[in-house]
């Protein structure tokens, strides 16, 4: 899996899909990826804080991978993040029923 290492957001989400990415045993590669690598990857995906993980299906009009939809390693991945994320990882749980107390408006 590769991410370039200039260019990009360096936000938390896309450190925990590196995360998650190593503890499936998936090499990463943080460097320099140029367009002709993206155009001849299998598939690709971008991140973000509000979409975990989403696939990207083509580039340019080049489909990824010679097929439509997402393939099968972003899918895993964009699962397990959202599995991870729900069941309460790097999350504080909020009691919205308690007032915080210090806290004016």
């Amino acid at each position: 899996m590769f991410t370039p290492d200039t260019g990009c957001l360096e936000g938390i989400t896309r450190r925990t899909t590196l995360e998650l990415a190593q503890k499936q045993g998936l090499k990463t590669f943080v460097g320099k990826v140029s367009k002709e690598q993206l155009l001849d990857a299998d598939e690709a995906f971008i991140t973000s804080t509000a979409g975990g993980i989403m696939p990207i299906n083509s580039v340019d009009g080049v489909v990824l991978g010679g097929s439509e939809g997402p393939g099968a390693l972003t899918s895993s991945l964009h699962n397990l993040y959202w599995e991870t994320r729900w069941g309460g990882w790097l999350g504080t749980e909020i009691d919205y029923q308690r007032p915080i107390s210090g806290v004016g408006v």
